[in-house]
């Protein structure tokens, strides 16, 4: 596949650019924040409420302190359900972004532990 960065939506940027702002916050206010990037792609986005044929949950960030948790089944999370502001007036669709995402997406937690393994 041949990708164009004149024709490549700046889907990365954006990332990047929160996740700067949002690392800085935390660090001005104490707070420990860790960037996750391997994840099960459809929990996070049916837990965002995300329509991953429009738009997909590129990195989380952990923020605060922590006890030790529970492990809990993801299927018994709900959507959260939360109320979005539109940026712009009309949506654009970007069939390249999808192209690009779509083989970086991880399907199930043993592909997560592996990548995760090769990350380390």
């Amino acid at each position: 596949m041949e990708i164009s960065g004149s024709h490549l939506p700046s889907f990365g940027w954006d990332n990047g650019t929160l996740l700067a702002n949002l690392l800085a916050v935390a660090t001005a206010l104490g707070l420990p924040a860790r960037v996750v990037c391997g994840f099960v792609d459809a929990n996070v986005n049916r837990l965002l409420d995300v329509d991953s044929s429009m738009k997909v949950a590129f990195s989380l960030v952990a923020l605060g302190h922590a006890a030790a948790l529970s492990p809990s089944s993801l299927a018994e999370i709900s959507p959260l359900r939360l109320e979005t502001v539109p940026l712009s007036q009309r949506e654009v669709d970007y069939p390249l972004m999808r192209r690009c995402t779509r083989p970086l997406s991880l399907d199930s937690k043993e592909e997560v532990d592996e990548w995760r393994a090769t990350r380390r």
